[in-house]
């Protein structure tokens, strides 16, 4: 798991004035799993492929990047910030802190003008994983969500390997019209997670093209 970060200066600014968020700002995010980049070549591809999608890549939550190391790396300009299997903290720039939680979850904490963001990346166990193991997933997860300060904008990303469905009944607290196939045992308990957090999960908001 890897989220990496592209800093956003405001217009005319240095770094000791820079924002992330302002009423005035537009911050894409986007989050991808990666499916490995320890193997030659991929994280050539990965970059090419960012920057081809055209998030502005202030930031992007990268999952199942299969390198089990914890730090900081700059490959072409773009800073990533690994979180393997040791804990630890980081600050560069318009980050407040970098924690690397554990090889399932980071969270980076970011400076900005109205309120700070923190976003949580994550890679939950998968459906080949046990039930025991994703309940364990949860248990961390909701640890984290709730040291995160209240006044905090929050956003989770990353791979929940959960099906969530399209049937919004009862569900539309939690969720829009636009989900797919039929809803899973791992999306339950998605959709739990967020109505406990008081959550929405976007993507379903929104018809994909």
């Amino acid at each position: 798991m890897k989220p990496s970060l592209k800093p956003m200066t405001t217009p005319g600014g240095d770094e000791d004035t820079l924002r992330l968020i302002s009423t005035k700002t537009v911050l894409n995010i986007g989050t991808l799993n990666t499916r490995t980049l320890a193997k030659p070549g991929k994280m050539d591809l990965l970059l090419r492929e960012l920057n081809r999608y055209k998030w502005d890549l202030y930031l992007s939550g990268l999952s199942e990047t299969h390198l089990p190391r914890t730090g900081e790396e700059t490959i072409s300009g773009t800073s990533l910030l690994l979180s393997g299997c040791t804990d630890g903290t980081y600050r560069h720039k318009a980050l407040i802190s970098f924690t690397p939680v554990s090889e399932r979850i980071a969270t980076i904490r970011l400076k900005g003008s109205v309120s700070n963001l923190t976003i949580i990346q994550v890679y939950a166990p998968d459906s080949a994983r046990s039930d025991e193991e994703c309940e364990q997933f949860y248990f961390q997860h909701q640890s984290v969500t709730d040291q995160t300060p209240k006044k905090d904008m929050l956003i989770i990303m990353g791979d929940f390997n959960a099906i969530t469905g399209n049937d919004q009944i009862d569900r539309r607290d939690v969720m829009g019209p636009h989900g797919h196939s039929r809803l899973n045992g791992r999306g339950e308990r998605l959709i739990s997670f967020c109505r406990e957090n008081d959550l929405y999960i976007t993507n379903t908001a929104v018809r994909s093209p």
